[in-house]
């Protein structure tokens, strides 16, 4: 949805509302947080047995919390950054009305709860709140849709890409530039290889995951009148990047976000994304759209906007042949009427799935949607209505048509490509499997594939056979005779290896790139661009001090360029703590020692009265003591301060005191010191 930003203060502790359970019987649907969400044809399943739901947007789920990244501490992100509760609040809340999947920003580009706050930094703060919203979701039995971008300006938006790059300007812009493209990817590879710290999960294989969307309805509009129709650039934005997407995780969906504008359909224009075509790519799993059917520009009646989602579902399922989904939907009056309109009509021509606009907390417009709204008495019975579709487990016998016309598209000295044209399915196509003869050379699950590794001037006979979920295998495609180029086989240089893996880590990393062909050149970048041989010679291990992508490949004379491989470091610092103490060992007579301890205040504000404590090691006890008070409990050992040295000036002030200690053994240093309950940096 296009929105003006509302900036509204974060409430410490969301209101808690009582829930009234009905005695009505509810219908109580498996648990589907355990599996992947699959598109078969026109249906969604998990486990094999159908999966209908209602949903919800919640948009801003990552805001809430306080959000100041100002002097962050663990403590300080899990206890106030976020706020754990009001994620719970809603999501339970969500759950009691009938909620079975929520759609959500998983971007922002800002200084308060940003996720990549500049080019390539990500911020870990937020990254740690949206683990806490995935845990509370699968707690409250909901799949999530999380959604990589906005065409809009709200939270930075594709127009903040485009200034990172020095463009302004048309937006259009953002979808052919080659830097936002893989700007793109790297924060996409960044989210979906994330592991989760709360339930250590990497989110590809997160199965509360339900889909990533692409961005928030994507447009590529008036550049010309005819690509207003066509939609042909937008159309390889989304393959290349929803592809991309599928090579880095293969187990969940992936949509592109329209709203489904066009003439076609008398709602809105023709803005560069075709509703047909645009989801018509062998990488977009399901159609969406989002109607809002009583806004000004629109003006549609109820009986309109059925005969609006009539004619979208009717191309999803007979044109695209994939299943729909209302990705948004609202009206600002009537609201009853319009919301039978839309849920009747999914309901009614076998649809999905539907989600409205917007879940929250606090009335922020005409759209908002709270707990205890009487449309949501509706919505529930909705939700029971779909929920109770999921009972029965779909039994799949038919296998797909055989692929047709397969074709070599190029070829080398030792790799050919194919393509041919998709076969179909009563409920989907999931994988091709090529085959040399009766030999299976790979598999795709898109209508091409390159067999590489292949000798010069030697014949190849490919066929094709595709799969479905249910493991139903087709007929063969005709055979296909090609014969590669002449030429010499070429060896390809190993790709190069990281000595450190991709992850977050609290100090500088020092990072050896090596590779195992011997005598191979290795470039390398540290900005996220890709390397090539006007990039940095590695020489020498790197210290990555900072948050950096290192990108490397490797040549050698008379072979093959390596593929180029990454490793993406965070680096999360703790803050140092403005006191110090130095415990320094001045004499040492074996069985017992001198010991002189000096606090420093490198804060800016004096410490009026100072209690230092540490865990004594086992075998040493403290027997005098001079400059100050000593206790000490069990293994804890406690110093106060004696009258006249209570107070450490700022800027540097020092106190001192000594003692002496019996041991037996070996002696050691304390690893570990607290002041007035606050932990200390140690001076070496």
């Amino acid at each position: 949805m296009k929105f003006k930003k509302i900036i509204a203060c974060s409430i410490a502790t969301l209101m808690s509302l009582s829930i009234n359970l009905s005695n009505n019987v509810k219908v109580k649907a498996a648990n589907n947080n355990n599996s992947f969400v699959k598109a078969e044809g026109t249906k969604f399943s998990v486990d094999g047995h159908p999966f209908y739901f209602t949903g919800a947007n919640a948009y801003d789920l990552f805001t809430y919390g306080d959000g100041d990244s100002s002097n962050l501490s663990k403590s300080r992100i899990e206890n106030n950054y976020m706020s754990k509760s009001q994620i719970d609040s809603l999501m339970a809340q969500m759950e009691s009305d009938g909620v079975k999947v929520v759609r959500t920003w998983g971007f922002s580009n800002e200084s308060w709860h940003g996720f990549e706050t500049a080019k390539g930094v990500y911020n870990e703060a937020e990254f740690m709140e949206f683990d806490y919203i995935m845990q509370s979701a699968k707690k409250h039995g909901m799949k999530v849709i999380i959604c990589l971008e906005n065409y809009w300006d709200a939270y930075g938006g594709i127009n903040k890409k485009l200034s990172w790059e020095g463009l302004s300007g048309s937006k259009t812009q953002f979808f052919t530039n080659t830097n936002c493209k893989a700007n793109y990817k790297d924060y996409a590879k960044h989210f979906i290889d994330r592991i989760n710290h709360y339930t250590g999960v990497a989110y590809k294989d997160d199965p509360t995951i339900f889909s990533w969307e692409l961005m928030n309805e994507p447009r590529y509009e008036d550049t010309t009148s005819n690509e207003n129709v066509t939609g042909k650039i937008l159309r390889s934005w989304v393959d290349e990047m929803a592809g991309y997407i599928k090579s880095i995780d293969s187990n969940h969906m992936v949509d592109a976000g329209l709203e489904g504008h066009g003439s076609k359909y008398n709602f809105g224009g023709d803005e560069g994304n075709p509703y047909v075509y645009i989801q018509q790519s062998p990488y977009i799993d399901f159609c969406s759209a989002h109607p809002y059917p009583d806004e000004n520009w629109a003006n549609l009646t109820p009986s309109q906007t059925e005969t609006l989602m009539t004619a979208w579902i009717n191309d999803a399922h007979k044109v695209v042949k994939k299943p729909f989904v209302m990705g948004e939907f609202n009206s600002h009056n009537n609201k009853e009427a319009y919301w039978k309109a839309a849920f009747d009509t999914i309901d009614k021509m076998d649809a999905a799935g539907g989600m409205f606009w917007n879940y929250n907390y606090r009335r922020l417009d005409d759209f908002t949607i709270m707990h205890g709204d009487s449309i949501l008495d509706y919505y529930k019975t909705m939700s029971d209505k779909m929920s109770a579709k999921n009972g029965s487990k779909v039994i799949d016998t038919e296998a797909p048509t055989a692929p047709d016309n397969l074709s070599c598209s190029a070829k080398t000295s030792d790799s050919v490509s194919l393509s041919w044209t998709a076969s179909t399915d009563n409920v989907g196509v999931t994988e091709y499997d090529i085959y040399n003869g009766s030999t299976q050379v790979g598999s795709s699950t898109v209508p091409s594939y390159t067999v590489t590794e292949l000798a010069p001037s030697t014949t190849y006979n490919f066929t094709v056979k595709a799969k479905d979920a249910a493991g139903n295998v087709s007929n063969s495609s005709k055979e296909l005779s090609v014969t590669t180029e002449p030429g010499t086989s070429i060896s390809k240089v190993v790709s190069p290896v990281f000595s450190v893996p991709s992850g977050k880590y609290n100090s500088t990393q020092t990072v050896s790139i090596s590779s195992a062909t011997p005598g191979a050149t290795i470039y390398y970048t540290t900005d996220g661009s890709n390397p090539n041989t006007n990039s940095a010679i590695y020489s020498s291990p790197i210290n990555v001090s900072k948050n950096e992508m290192v990108k490397a490949y490797a040549v050698n004379a008379g072979m093959k360029d390596s593929d180029i491989t990454s490793a993406s470091y965070t680096i999360v610092s703790e803050p140092q703590s403005p006191i110090s103490i130095k415990y320094t060992i001045s004499s040492d007579w074996k069985v017992g020692a001198t010991i002189n301890v000096t606090i420093t205040n490198n804060g800016a504000t004096p410490i009026n009265g100072w209690q230092l404590s540490w865990d004594l090691p086992l075998g040493e006890t403290i027997n005098n003591f001079w400059s100050a008070d000593y206790t000490t409990n069990g293994l804890t050992a406690t110093f106060r301060n004696a009258n006249w040295n209570k107070t450490i000036a700022a800027n540097g002030g020092t106190q001192s005191f000594g003692f002496n200690v019996n041991y037996s053994g070996v002696l050691t240093s304390p690893t570990s010191f607290t002041l007035n309950g606050q932990t200390c940096t140690i001076q070496q």
